[in-house]
């Protein structure tokens, strides 16, 4: 393991965290694992099987926490300009929905076909819904595809974030929205969700963006904090991230998915989730943990929305497959899957959204509101 305090900055000027793009990585597959767990109907040890399910739950609440890092450690430290926020919003859209759009489209396609099912209640303006994006906040359960509502609520996410950005020019105000956001968030779970209920019987209540803003909101909080105040050491991080997934284990001995969505529960994985966040952005892995991190990292996008279309192809392929050489088999393929549409299809779509990005902010001059932090001005 290395200190990954000293954020690296590509060229584009926008920095990067290498522990965090290590954690994203480990986050899609175990996700990923997850869901073929279960739609495979493997039985695992009580346990193991209880703490996967409740991963499958929060680690996917956890992207919001490492995205909000992410976005404020690419954005905080810039001027607030409108060259700033072309740059995030052109960005943004090429890094998520070109393959958002082929794997929303597969996904519609087996629908006509018949391979999986429309919806019950199925809308013609769910198409250009998920084409647009935004129907996190119009319609969070009219997505097409496994996983997708996670997208949605990132979309989402990201439409209020310029404003975020923008109130960094007052620390304390920043502060203040974002733990008001986060305190609004908890009030609104405890009013609409139940615990014990079956996460699938409240699933749509579930998945709303304001169930989940919380823990984007916290995200943005502790990217502030990694970018004003690195006080810790390398062996610090380590430390709150293995506390972290101790944590973790221990909670699952006694909560499962249903109990952990409201209450003092979602409250101690939220929690968590900001400690697993917390250690991983002040350091990352070396050697060839370090190396097969970086990839997960590199492909955890594709991971996390090609599982699915592969899960029904190989199902397709091979009824008859047992369960554990079906996992085997769909999480080989999708990795490698992941692997060609990374380099034939993310990577060229983001070099030419950051060409587009210089174009355009080249086009649109303006002047620039230096962002105040306490670095600044003390």
């Amino acid at each position: 393991m290395h200190d990954a305090n000293l954020i690296k900055v590509k060229d584009s000027g926008r920095a990067r965290n290498e522990g965090l793009d290590q954690l994203r990585g480990l986050l899609a597959f175990t996700v990923m694992l997850y869901h073929l767990v279960s739609w495979c109907k493997v039985t695992l040890n009580p346990f193991w099987g209880n703490a996967l399910d409740l991963a499958g739950v929060y680690f996917v609440s956890t992207f919001y926490v490492l995205s909000g890092t992410a976005m404020l450690i690419a954005y905080g430290p810039r001027p607030f300009s409108r060259e700033t926020m072309i740059d995030f919003a052109v960005r943004r859209v090429f890094r998520i929905m070109p393959m958002f759009w082929l794997v929303t489209a597969f996904a519609f396609i087996n629908m006509c076909v018949g391979i999986i099912p429309f919806p019950q209640i199925f809308y013609p303006a769910n198409i250009l819904l998920n084409l647009s994006g935004l129907f996190s906040w119009i319609r969070p359960h009219a997505y097409f595809s496994a996983g997708m509502w996670s997208i949605g609520n990132e979309l989402a996410f990201y439409t209020i974030f310029p404003l975020f950005l923008w109130g960094l020019r007052s620390p304390r105000f920043f502060t203040t929205a974002c733990i008001a956001v986060i305190v609004g968030s908890f009030a609104w779970t405890e009013a609409h969700l139940n615990s014990g209920t079956k996460l699938v019987d409240q699933w749509r209540l579930y998945i709303s963006p304001l169930n989940q803003i919380g823990f984007f909101m916290a995200g943005l909080l502790l990217g502030r904090l990694v970018i004003v105040r690195r006080m810790m050491t390398g062996k610090t991080h380590i430390l709150i991230f293995c506390i972290g997934l101790a944590v973790f284990l221990i909670i699952s001995v006694f909560v499962d998915k249903n109990n952990s969505v409201t209450g003092f529960s979602k409250q101690v994985l939220f929690a968590d989730c900001l400690l697993l966040c917390l250690g991983a952005a002040g350091t990352a892995a070396t050697g060839q943990a370090g190396r097969v991190l970086k990839v997960l990292g590199q492909l955890s996008y594709s991971l996390y929305l090609l599982h699915w279309p592969v899960y029904l192809w190989v199902s397709s392929m091979s009824a008859e497959l047992e369960g554990g050489w079906k996992i085997l088999i769909v999480a080989t393929a999708t990795s490698a899957l992941s692997y060609i549409s990374f380099y034939a299809i993310e990577k060229p779509c983001m070099e030419f959204g950051a060409m587009c990005s210089r174009w355009l902010r080249s086009m649109c001059p303006s002047r620039t509101v230096t962002l105040r932090t306490e670095t600044q001005s003390s």
